[in-house]
């Protein structure tokens, strides 16, 4: 059983570095309040990727009858294990109480770097960065109006299609301070996984076979990486076929 595309959100896999660094310009008030201050910094996102897929598959498919599905293993899962964010979502949210949001952007990146200049109030915020929810079909954002309702939620079905993309997250608390420089490093973990079968049946009266998988949560709270198992759903995995071996992911 080789790690590649089947869906459902599993589990934590540290992979990316969310780097922010931020530089303020100056508010001048009279008062105390600072939170009708806004302050403009700057988001740099660095995205590194960390994982063993290359190894796996020359360690796994390592004949000659299979590199060919190696290779197609291999861009097959090019949009999941991927070093490049095609969009992101970014809230900021009152670090207290009921943690309502306070400000939210989507950008898109397509890129393993980018930076970006935002304009906000010097508050002390939780922070909750998501990448690539564009073109999974099945998965949306809900709830994120509040840092405690924000999650991904998969479509309820009894049959669902894999996931196409790599998603991650990220959360960190941010004290934005007047005429400070600050900077932050938040941790991004990946919050969907893949899986791959690959069947020899060269010597077998095999032809074809539909593979289906069940077991994987349905949800998953952004401010606490919280996996919710709410329904069962079954995920139809898409197949590739080679000459005497049959792949499914």
């Amino acid at each position: 059983m080789l790690g590649v595309v089947m869906l459902g959100i599993i589990k934590h896999i540290p992979l990316l570095l969310f780097g922010v660094i931020l530089s303020f310009s100056a508010c001048s008030l009279v008062d105390e309040d600072l939170t009708a201050c806004e302050a403009e910094y700057q988001l740099t996102y660095e995205l590194q990727l960390i994982t063993n897929i290359t190894t796996e598959l020359e360690t796994e498919l390592s004949l000659d009858t299979e590199v060919a599905v190696a290779t197609a293993l291999k861009a097959y899962l090019g949009n999941i294990f991927t070093d490049r964010a095609h969009d992101v979502d970014l809230s900021f949210y009152d670090a207290e109480g009921e943690l309502p949001l306070m400000y939210h952007e989507r950008r898109i990146m397509d890129a393993n770097q980018t930076s970006y200049t935002l304009h906000i109030p010097v508050h002390k915020y939780l922070h909750l960065g998501l990448a690539n929810l564009e073109g999974n079909g099945v998965l949306s954002l809900e709830g994120n109006d509040t840092g405690s309702g924000s999650h991904l939620q998969q479509e309820i079905a009894d049959t669902l299609p894999t996931h196409k993309r790599g998603v991650f997250s990220a959360r960190a608390h941010m004290d934005i301070k007047e005429g400070e420089d600050q900077q932050f490093k938040v941790n991004l973990y990946m919050a969907n996984c893949a899986t791959a079968l690959v069947l020899d049946t060269l010597g077998s009266n095999v032809k074809d076979i539909r593979v289906y998988a069940a077991g994987f949560a349905t949800a998953f709270d952004v401010a606490d990486s919280v996996y919710r198992f709410q329904h069962t759903p079954v995920i139809k995995a898409d197949k590739m076929n080679f000459r005497g071996l049959l792949c499914h992911g």
